[in-house]
């Protein structure tokens, strides 16, 4: 079992059909609620995901509880590009915290 959400995310990009079922933005938020609730405590990078989520929410000037699914979709073509999206906001999200630790 995973403990690192971004390795399973990591895992989800390579084979999104084997995770979600569809690729889907909404199918990946329910993927990770569920995961997040079932390890809930063995999971040991749960608060640098929910940084990520305001982050999101802080890039796109985003000041309502629409959650992070919600607003890569707004910013996106359809689910299936909103899924493209998140991974490329997940890799601009990783990149800035590289920069912050050096």
């Amino acid at each position: 079992m995973k403990n690192s959400v971004f390795e399973l995310l990591n895992d989800i990009r390579k084979r999104p059909p084997m995770y979600l079922g569809k690729p889907s933005i909404h199918h990946l938020r329910c993927f990770l609620s569920g995961w997040f609730h079932g390890n809930s405590s063995q999971v040991k990078d749960a608060a640098l995901f929910d940084e990520f989520a305001s982050w999101i929410a802080k890039k796109h000037k985003v000041k309502s509880t629409q959650g992070w699914a919600k607003i890569i979709e707004f910013w996106s073509a359809d689910e299936i590009d909103a899924l493209k999206q998140f991974f490329v906001h997940l890799d601009e999200f990783q990149a800035s915290l590289n920069k912050q630790t050096k």
